[in-house]
């Protein structure tokens, strides 16, 4: 993929100073949800940076309990979903007349789009910065490269975010309550890729059971909306009891903090993934027709086994059109458990 291929756009910042600290600083990203966790690894590194400052989070009502579930952000500001351009526009207004008021310093916005444009207008800080939204690269280096421009070229994302007490201890009782155990390593599947193109074949998922538990003691678990019940079913069917289907039992906040009691995830493009990214999760994630230079997991504990080195690679089609989803059918159960094991560290304990 070429450079060429991606829109280009300005971005505009004006760097703190750095002569003194920033005491309130306003961050900004209205959606998606997997898009709104990939900002938190930097949003908690912000605050190693400025353990006194106020840190606050404009999102939308939906993604609020995310942000909400960090001891690094002090407030969640919530702007509610509407439906058409001047609901958006009062909106805007409302939420930037709100952020003037707050006298915040530095405003990071990583939407960029024309509402929280106007917010960051209307907030008049002193320093500002906006995400780019289409540099081929990963997300999470784009939400990195925001917060350095807006005057913090120090920054260093947290490596495994830390999420309140009380989420994990609740996180602990409802695996209990559907018969998990601490003692054994927490493995979470996720085929929650939106297109056929983007799933792995169910069969692969029990067979990766199979494999890791002849490998050593594990537990497995499935989390998410309705959309992915009957997926969910058919792996927990045929996986047996080691499988926890905990499918539209958790909100937000609780998916949240399940996945910070995992050893591993094996998952398809979603926002479940990036959520489990963000909180330091080892991944391997099966990216399909998924454009993987821009949502691809980063660092160490991840891997992409994406299909951007095929002729027909990263196409965006819903169905793929050779009818065999190649890219991803040629990545076996034992590929994928190999590739998995090799990333988690050697301890799997997991204190509540």
């Amino acid at each position: 993929m070429t450079n060429g291929e991606f829109p280009r756009e300005t971005q505009s910042c004006l760097p703190w100073p750095r002569k003194t600290d920033p005491k309130k600083i306003l961050i900004i990203r209205l959606h998606a949800l997997g898009d709104v966790a990939v900002t938190l690894p930097a949003s908690a590194g912000l605050r190693a940076l400025y353990p006194s400052a106020q840190i606050d989070f404009l999102t939308m009502e939906e993604n609020a309990p995310l942000p909400g579930s960090l001891p690094a952000i002090d407030r969640v500001l919530r702007i509610p979903a509407c439906s058409n351009r001047r609901d958006w526009f009062t909106q805007a207004l409302h939420c930037g007349g709100a952020a003037r008021r707050q006298d915040y310093e530095v405003v990071i916005d990583l939407q960029r789009n024309w509402i929280s444009r106007t917010i960051r207008r209307l907030a008049l800080p002193k320093a500002w910065s906006e995400f780019d939204r289409y540099a081929p690269k990963p997300a999470a280096n784009r939400v990195l490269d925001a917060f350095r421009a807006a005057g913090f070229p120090d920054l260093v994302p947290a490596r495994s975010l830390v999420i309140r007490d009380r989420l994990r201890t609740e996180a602990f009782k409802l695996l209990a309550d559907y018969g998990g155990s601490p003692e054994f390593p927490l493995i979470v599947l996720n085929p929650a890729g939106l297109w056929e193109s983007r799933n792995w074949p169910l069969e692969n998922y029990a067979s990766l059971v199979n494999l890791w538990l002849a490998h050593e003691q594990a537990q497995f678990l499935i989390i998410g909306t309705g959309r992915i019940r009957e997926k969910a079913s058919a792996i927990s069917g045929s996986a047996g009891k080691a499988v926890v289907n905990l499918v539209e039992k958790t909100n937000t906040e609780m998916a949240f903090a399940l996945l910070s009691c995992a050893s591993a995830m094996i998952t398809e493009d979603s926002g479940l993934m990036h959520m489990a990214w963000s909180l330091g999760v080892p991944i391997v994630a099966l990216f399909g027709s998924s454009r993987h230079v821009w949502s691809a997991p980063t660092g160490s504990r991840s891997r992409s086994l994406h299909s951007g080195d095929l002729p027909c690679g990263q196409c965006m089609s819903p169905r793929c059109q050779f009818g065999d989803i190649h890219c991803l059918t040629r990545y076996t159960p034992a590929m994928v458990f190999k590739i998995a094991v090799d990333l988690i560290p050697a301890t799997h304990a997991r204190a509540v």
